[in-house]
């Protein structure tokens, strides 16, 4: 009787700590989706900024380097390419101006046309595709520690 009743025991045991396992990633995975819309939000492309930096680069055109060099150092990242997609500017080094990928990370992009002719691009870069890759990465992480640590 002792051999079974520790066995037992030792079932109850497991089924609580893997019930609470569960119940802990599902309130770490709510937890992660709340973080990953506020960090959505914040960091949204500023409007005033990109209006700011559309409207100073379309005056000025082609003197594009006149152009952004008078704005002030805004957060929102862009890029200006030429009517044939290659980089004139960049907020940042390193920023791709690849249009499918820009497409997938749902960047927004805004013509420049001077005399009804495109002239140019500024695409404004929405990043909020990659921080909540990276927050679900993390907990994906963090969950699989979890389990094998509930595992041995």
């Amino acid at each position: 009787m002792t051999g079974s009743g520790g066995c037992i025991e030792e079932l109850k045991r497991f089924i609580t700590v893997t019930l609470l396992l569960y119940l802990a990633a599902g309130v770490s995975l709510v937890c992660l989706y709340r973080a990953g819309i506020s960090d959505a939000e914040a960091d949204r492309i500023r409007n005033t900024e990109a209006n700011d930096i559309l409207f100073t680069v379309r005056a000025h055109w082609p003197a594009v380097d006149a152009a952004l060099a008078a704005l002030p150092q805004y957060s929102t990242p862009y890029i200006v390419t030429d009517a044939d997609g290659r980089t004139i500017a960049a907020s940042e080094p390193g920023l791709q101006t690849d249009y499918t990928y820009r497409y997938f990370h749902r960047d927004f992009s805004a013509d420049i046309i001077k005399d009804e002719i495109l002239v140019g691009r500024v695409i404004f870069v929405n990043d909020t595709g990659g921080a909540l890759m990276r927050t679900v990465g993390v907990w994906a992480a963090v969950v699989l520690v979890l389990a094998a640590a509930k595992d041995i």
